[in-house]
């Protein structure tokens, strides 16, 4: 048997003594999941719940009754609503935005490179996201600084009509449809990305700007897709669909048109589209599958030779604008191959287009089935390349793997010169890293090496790039992926005086063969100094390994990891700690005595029992009998001599027997009978 010490925590519960105060309670205040307005509701707490007279009357109203990521439900009709600021998380959506119509009451702010609520009709606070649909906002009669404004926050502007939305437009050349902003040199530091998409809108009557983004660095993100933008025409006002000053933004499938206004006191000129670094580095935009015709720049890039804007242009019309596209910058050249310019002769492209800007090939029409064109006058053939096997997969590195099939024809193709590249993430279809280019010269296989930085245990998506010198619009390989290796510390088993059981787990992901290992340190040292080897390393396949220790330090506590190398790259899983504890055992043979008939006043003969140590550390043995101190036996048993309650080993090492006789003794004038008791051994441990 074990000797078992209980120890005993004692909590005390202590009662603090707590005085409470009153409060008048607070107006009533609703907090519908789903609101409703309607022209002929009432602004009160007894509606909003239903549609018709049962609704709210104006919006503002609902705003403020509703709850945080609620909705609210707007019928057809005519609201006139002040400014209206957005501090939850809501969706507004209106019954059509043909008859869903909203009117300012007042002037907002002029809204300009700074982040203001106060300019904003709908002004969108930090944190919180805001959609809006299906309503027509027409600030005719006011001065509007931006018909929705987002300040550090996220939302989906959707199938609306913005019109009419100025501010001063022929003096301050002011007025947004919709601003988001996150960031930047005239704001605080964000504290998230934010993500601001508009799609399937009308934007008519602008001041100056349809959709301007303005932020850091990386720190807000958009899709501009299917809206259609009518600028003002030629005059003394400006026009820009989108002005992106900040922010990684996709541009797809607008029509814009009559972006011609001319800016009296500066020369300022409209462009369809405007993309600058001018105020914030950072900018980022895919433009493809616009529509943008007689504006007096279709596509704008940057605001001086300096410039670093990021952009990248395809398969868009630009045919019909006096600039089909320009780029300030001298040293960031623009990618705008595969678009069509309304002509299939080159001169007549190059008129059309200023600055350092890369358009062969281009597109033989406004089709979407058109052909694209070299220099040459020749039907370009793109490269073909094939994404293969990544292979050398580690923890942190891995080799990805191409092959360059054809080098296809146009542009520098045909001089024998392909760059080629790999994109990597972490998400299907995303992928968004790119390695370092290498050009080829022939068909054939090229790799690259993602030296460090990978996260263990997770899997990633990589294409293969093939490109032509002259920027043609890259082809790109299936889609392949891998999935790194990781290394798991489990808890330690087999817990001894000298001895533990190391433990660990391997995911082997895409690796081929992974040595596995173990790094302890006996406390207060915590480098994991020691290894310890695995007799079933190094491992192909997933799966548990160990590693049993023995000569350790009595009662002390080991640090320990488990460790995986592959290659150069090693990893180790999160440390651990184990305390080193004797393990106490005891085994006794016979488990029964029979003394048989003894005569009273004399002794039986003694019976010999054994006693093994089967821990990990020396014991000491002592007896009790399970009917107690009183009984029969414990008046007349004696154990090596002594009585049964005082009767001890002394230390016996582990592994040792000992055999102490058991002799039980008859006083005289005992009635007779048979008796019977369990003699219980307890094994101790000084530790």
């Amino acid at each position: 048997m074990k000797r078992k010490i209980l120890s005993v925590l004692v909590v005390l519960a202590l009662v603090l003594g707590m005085s409470l105060a009153t409060a008048a309670p607070a107006a009533a205040h609703l907090s519908l999941a789903t609101s409703y307005v309607n022209p002929t509701g009432t602004d009160d707490d007894t509606h909003g719940t239903g549609t018709g007279t049962a609704a709210f009357k104006t919006i503002k109203y609902a705003v403020s009754n509703t709850s945080s990521n609620g909705t609210i439900d707007v019928a057809a009709g005519t609201y006139i609503e002040p400014q209206i600021g957005i501090e939850n998380n809501l969706t507004i959506v209106g019954a059509d935005e043909s008859t869903t119509i909203i009117n300012p009451s007042a002037d907002t702010g002029a809204a300009g490179h700074t982040a203001n609520l106060a300019n904003g009709w709908f002004a969108v606070s930090p944190g919180y996201t805001f959609n809006l649909s299906n309503v027509t906002l027409d600030g005719t009669g006011h001065l509007m600084g931006a018909g929705v404004l987002y300040d550090q926050a996220s939302g989906t502007v959707n199938n609306c009509t913005l019109e009419n939305i100025q501010y001063q437009p022929s003096t301050t050349y002011l007025g947004m449809g919709i601003a988001a902003y996150n960031g930047g040199v005239d704001n605080t530091t964000p504290t998230a990305i934010t993500n601001v998409n508009v799609t399937n809108c009308t934007f008519s009557g602008i001041g100056r700007i349809g959709i301007y983004f303005y932020a850091a660095a990386g720190e807000l993100t958009g899709t501009i897709s299917n809206n259609t933008y009518t600028g003002k025409g030629a005059g003394n006002f400006l026009d820009y669909f989108v002005d992106i000053e900040g922010g990684t933004v996709t541009i797809s499938n607008n029509t814009i048109s009559n972006c011609l206004g001319v800016a009296i006191p500066d020369g300022s000129t409209s462009a369809g589209i405007n993309v600058a670094t001018y105020r914030n580095l950072g900018t980022t935009a895919t433009i493809t599958g616009n529509t943008v015709s007689d504006c007096s720049y279709g596509i704008n890039v940057g605001i001086d030779s300096v410039d670093l804007s990021m952009v990248t242009a395809n398969n868009n019309n630009l045919a019909g604008n006096t600039c089909g596209f320009a780029n300030t910058s001298t040293t960031n050249p623009v990618d705008a191959t595969n678009n069509w310019w309304g002509t299939v002769v080159e001169s007549g492209i190059k008129a059309l287009i200023s600055g350092t800007v890369t358009y062969t090939p281009w597109l033989t029409s406004a089709s979407s089935n058109a052909v694209t064109m070299t220099a040459d006058g020749q039907a370009a053939v793109a490269p073909t390349v094939t994404t293969s096997a990544a292979t050398s997969v580690a923890f942190t590195l891995a080799t990805l793997n191409g092959n360059l099939g054809n080098m296809g024809t146009g542009g520098t193709a045909t001089a024998g010169s392909v760059i080629v590249s790999f994109m990597y993430g972490t998400s299907s279809g995303s992928e968004n890293v790119s390695l370092p280019s290498t050009t080829l010269t022939a068909n054939g296989t090229f790799s690259a090496i993602i030296p460090s930085g990978l996260t263990p245990g997770t899997t990633y998506y990589f294409e293969a790039m093939a490109q032509p010198n002259d920027m043609t619009a890259p082809v790109y390989g299936a889609e392949t992926s891998f999935t790194t290796a990781k290394i798991t510390t489990l808890a330690a088993t087999g817990i001894g005086a000298y001895s533990v059981t190391l433990n660990g787990h391997l995911d082997k992901g895409s690796a081929t063969s992974v040595i596995v290992s173990f790094g302890y340190s006996l406390d207060p040292d915590t480098t994991y100094g020691t290894t310890a080897t695995v007799t079933t390393s190094p491992m192909t396949t997933s799966g548990d390994f160990s590693a049993r220790l023995s000569g350790l330090t009595l009662k002390g506590t080991y640090h320990f990891q488990a460790l995986g190398t592959i290659g150069n790259d090693t990893w180790s899983g999160v440390g651990q700690t184990v305390t080193l504890v004797p393990v106490i055992g005891i085994s006794v043979s016979p488990t029964s005595v029979n003394f048989g008939t003894i005569t009273a006043g004399h002794s039986s003969a003694s019976q010999p029992v054994t006693v093994t140590n089967t821990g990990d550390y020396n014991q000491s043995f002592s007896t009790t009998l399970a009917n107690g101190s009183s009984g029969f036996y414990a008046t007349n048993l004696e154990i090596g001599g002594k009585a049964v309650y005082n009767w001890s080993s002394g230390s016996v090492a582990t592994s040792i027997d000992i055999t102490p006789g058991l002799v039980l003794s008859i006083p005289k004038g005992t009635t007779a009978g048979a008796h019977t008791d369990t003699l219980i051994f307890w094994a101790s441990s000084a530790q």
